[in-house]
């Protein structure tokens, strides 16, 4: 090929904490491809754990489907995004700069304990229980880069969410979409067309 449009998307990130691989914890984009693709609801009762506002994307689906969404553990302590603002018009509980330190359940997660993300409060005294029956997390996201690296292309760190993005071309290739660090949709339609725009025309 002369030239190669690489459109491969982005891979959601887990995070880590005590106890995380407990049945019943999964990744927030895959509990809602399974309600919205297949309709098949993972839980009756789900806490969202994140540290992006995609996340939240999770609690409005289930929400829709009346199915209770007890709370989200949100380690940020400044939440400003439409879709935050959103859940928090439904009354959904929001606990900001809080992370979770351990999960309980036999053979299925049936509740966490959540603690504030401060030094200062490491203590028994401000850990909080909440019950649930599926736990959803979401650590952001980071652009599937593979194929760019394979074609000899380099790749920059970007601090501000953490991943890595394709930066220079070895080949006539370009990335679009998530896999070129956009995830958003609007910012999405706007890279891709300007980008593929210029790439057809050169």
């Amino acid at each position: 090929a002369k030239k190669v449009i690489l459109a491969t998307g982005s891979i959601e990130r887990p995070i880590t904490f005590n106890n995380n691989d407990r049945p019943g914890i999964m990744l927030a984009g895959s509990v809602s491809k399974y309600l919205n693709g297949y309709g098949i609801a993972l839980g009756k009762k789900l806490i969202i754990f994140t540290n992006n506002d995609s996340a939240y994307q999770t609690a409005i689906d289930y929400h829709h489907h009346n199915i209770k969404v007890s709370a989200i553990i949100d380690i940020r302590n400044e939440i400003n995004g439409d879709l935050p603002s959103l859940v928090k018009s439904l009354g959904i509980k929001i606990y900001s700069g809080y992370i979770i330190s351990n999960t309980s359940g036999r053979k299925k997660i049936t509740s966490i304990t959540i603690k504030k993300f401060e030094e200062k409060y490491n203590n028994k005294k401000n850990t909080e229980v909440l019950k649930c029956d599926l736990l959803c997390m979401s650590g952001g996201w980071s652009p599937t880069v593979h194929l760019f690296t394979q074609s000899k292309g380099k790749l920059k760190y970007r601090a501000e969410d953490s991943c890595f993005v394709p930066d220079q071309t070895y080949q006539q290739t370009i990335s679009i979409g998530s896999c070129n660090g956009f995830f958003d949709l609007k910012s999405i339609l706007k890279d891709t067309k300007k980008s593929v725009n210029k790439f057809i025309d050169n």
